[in-house]
């Protein structure tokens, strides 16, 4: 007998009995039926059930997205940054539409509107570029919270 041969000999041949890995720790593992039959190792699911519909052939990845459930976390992280984002480009905009209005009470040219869209548009590729590589450590949550915050305090 070879090494392998001589596994699967007491695979098939003693299928209840647990089984010892060579390692630093032995552990024991029990074959289902599915594991003798085929000999081909079972796959471990994390879940027996789910409450959306999976694909098993896939890893389980879902194949149905319910956009208006709120129970799941995924759906209400989902919700609340799309929600958090639509504000923020709201507000960003906002002013674009009412500058013929705010312009004369302000008392600014055309060349100063030109200049602060330009600097308008400047500063959110600047900011692009310093909060790129915070967002990698300290996460996109913590300072998409924070740069609403911050921003929201001027826009009030």
């Amino acid at each position: 007998f070879t090494p392998s041969s001589h596994y699967f000999f007491l695979r098939k041949t003693c299928k209840d009995l647990p089984i010892y890995f060579p390692s630093s720790q032995f552990r024991t593992t029990t074959m289902s039926e599915a594991e003798v039959d085929t000999g081909a190792p079972v796959e471990d699911k994390k879940y027996q059930t789910y409450a959306l519909n999976v694909d098993p052939d896939q890893d389980d990845k879902a194949t149905e997205i319910k956009l208006c459930n709120f129970s799941r976390p995924h759906m209400r992280a989902f919700h609340c940054s799309w929600w958090c984002f639509f504000i923020a480009f709201f507000i960003w905009f906002a002013i674009a539409p009412l500058l013929s209005e705010i312009g004369p009470d302000l008392g600014i040219s055309k060349k100063e509107i030109w200049t602060s869209s330009v600097v308008s548009v400047a500063g959110t590729i600047t900011m692009r570029f310093i909060l790129g590589p915070l967002c990698d450590k300290y996460g996109a949550r913590v300072l998409f919270t924070a740069v609403l915050c911050c921003c929201a305090i001027p826009t009030a």
